[in-house]
């Protein structure tokens, strides 16, 4: 737990340097949240994010179960959906955009076990809603780049690979 402090730690420097706020999303989120009536992944909000988990096999990946409302819930697999969520069900952006937001918290996975994988483990992330300009993008990089830099970690030690997900109105 202490190199998991340590990075927490430079993390949370970095990124108020950049301007990001501390956000903490929830545990438990509804079923919906991460799937449409066909299973695909929701397309809830434009967003950029810095850390891209791998695609989840959402139907076989998470874990579901009903609580005795008979809601159907899961763990949070990943970060991104449930801060969504909460900007628009809070009205967070009825203040000036872009807002920008970092997470770390605990995500679930259901998967077959394997060397090194555990089925709950640690995110940290970071959410920029509401920028449209590429600036953005190059802050981000920026951002990892300067992370990377204060965890000592070498340049040819790791990739950034930056993904950007939009609503179909957000094209038109």
């Amino acid at each position: 737990m202490q190199k998991f402090d340590f990075i927490r730690r430079k993390s949370v420097q970095i990124f108020k340097k950049y301007g990001y706020q501390e956000i903490l999303g929830n545990i438990l989120e509804h079923e919906e949240l991460f799937q449409r009536s066909l299973g695909e992944t929701s397309e809830i909000i434009q967003k950029v994010t810095l850390i891209l988990i791998n695609h989840i096999n959402f139907k076989q990946e998470m874990y579901r179960f009903q609580d005795l409302s008979e809601r159907k819930l899961v763990l949070r697999p990943e970060g991104t959906a449930g801060i969504a969520r909460m900007f628009i069900e809070k009205g967070m952006g009825a203040t000036t955009l872009p807002k920008k937001y970092f997470y770390c918290g605990p995500m679930y996975r259901y998967e077959k076990p394997q060397k090194g994988r555990l089925r709950q483990f640690y995110q940290l992330g970071v959410e920029n809603i509401g920028s449209a300009d590429t600036f953005s993008d190059v802050e981000l990089l920026a951002m990892t780049d300067s992370l990377m830099s204060s965890l000592k970690k070498k340049k040819n030690f790791y990739k950034v690979r930056l993904f950007q997900s939009f609503s179909l109105e957000s094209k038109r």
